[in-house]
């Protein structure tokens, strides 16, 4: 067995393990179950690309016959657990299913291969190890490198329409991070890359990779890294009020052109807005949400919004962190003892994470909240010398 084949049978049998923890979870949660079928599909890929590295097809060709189509799964699986986990979709919807439809196609095409003899199904394996493989086997495997592409791209869609939801409506949005998601997105999409480049070599009679050798490591390592990621980093997502989320996208197709809020109404709700957060100082909350902030202003949350998008060009999250950088700020200034730890400061004007809290403090004041303090107490030093 040479590297490759090591690599996959350690991808395999993580994969094994990995689906029974998949199961054990949380098997009723409709993510989870995508999330499984994607790791036990994925699995059965990898197996299929040592059996055939092994050439053990040439011994017993039926087998890749039944596993080759199984390549037209992974993307629309993929798709669908990004989908379903950031919509909250606790049912199957039955027009997902045609995202199936390729791989039934190619189930069809092939019934009549299972009915050849032997030797013949051998011959063809063959034919494709060869310095000029089968022009049906390259547009193979360029339809897989397309369709792949296609689902990647619905699915970072996906993820931005929703990173862009949430800054909308929540005040922290940490514990509802897709960066992991845009990662694996950015990783599968390498490695589709280069199953694409080795292809593009392939039909010109170049081996890259001993037969896309490359393109199946970076595919088992982005598989289980999926795996990994999508039972430990998913877990934030499930706090989200999904009904919440629904109620305030039905309203915010009411907004702008058609929400008929003329110009002085909202110069009303925007100046109420500002007082408020200047006296009662409600980004203290570090749970804050836009209907939080609706109801405190007794305004419909779609006419909040479109204040705060129209009239001060911020999103809810960028608005309310401002706040909560700018109460730190004068704390910092009010109060120059070192010994008080920064973080704690942060923490009680309402900020849950340290990376948004230093990253909202270096983007207004171009320094971190430490530089910043320092600076403070030497300008109080020379004013008092």
């Amino acid at each position: 067995m040479n590297f490759s084949n090591v690599v996959l049978v350690l991808a395999i049998s993580h994969g094994f393990l990995l689906s029974l923890f998949i199961l054990k979870k949380n098997r009723r949660f409709l993510p989870n179950k995508i999330l499984f079928f994607f790791i036990t599909v994925c699995n059965l890929i990898l197996f299929n690309l040592l059996y055939t590295d092994l050439k053990l097809e040439m011994k017993f060709p039926y087998i890749p016959l039944v596993l080759d189509g199984l390549v037209y799964l992974p993307g629309p699986l993929f798709y669908q657990y990004v989908k379903y986990v950031l919509a909250g979709l606790k049912r199957f919807q039955r027009i997902d299913f045609l995202h199936y439809l390729p791989y039934l196609i190619y189930l069809i095409i092939t019934v009549p291969d299972y009915f050849k003899p032997e030797i013949v199904v051998i011959n063809s394996f063959k034919e494709i190890y060869t310095d000029h493989p089968p022009f049906m086997s390259i547009v193979f495997n360029w339809s897989i490198v397309f369709q792949i592409i296609i689902y990647l791209f619905l699915a970072y869609y996906n993820i931005y329409k929703y990173s862009n939801k949430i800054t909308q409506y929540y005040s922290s949005v940490d514990e509802f991070n897709t960066n992991w998601m845009k990662i694996l997105v950015v990783v599968f999409l390498f490695g589709i890359l280069v199953f694409g480049a080795e292809n593009a070599l392939f039909s010109f009679g170049i081996n890259l990779s001993n037969y896309f050798t490359l393109s199946s490591v970076i595919f088992g390592i982005s598989i289980y890294s999926f795996g990994y990621f999508g039972l430990i980093k998913a877990d934030g997502l499930f706090c989200i009020d999904f009904n919440e989320l629904k109620i305030f996208q039905s309203e915010e197709k009411k907004k702008y052109v058609k929400s008929g809020l003329e110009p002085e109404k909202a110069n009303e709700i925007c100046n109420k807005l500002l007082k408020l957060m200047d006296t009662e100082k409600p980004f203290l909350d570090s749970s804050f949400n836009l209907q939080k902030l609706a109801n405190r202003l007794k305004v419909p949350s779609y006419y909040l919004s479109e204040v705060l998008n129209v009239q001060l060009k911020k999103s809810f999250y960028e608005f309310i962190n401002f706040y909560r950088i700018n109460e730190v700020r004068k704390i910092l200034e009010e109060n120059i003892d070192k010994n008080r730890n920064i973080l704690e400061i942060a923490y009680a004007c309402g900020f849950n994470s340290k990376s948004t809290f230093n990253k909202f403090f270096k983007k207004y004041y171009g320094v971190t909240p430490s530089e910043y303090r320092d600076r403070v107490l030497r300008d109080k030093q020379l004013n008092i010398s």
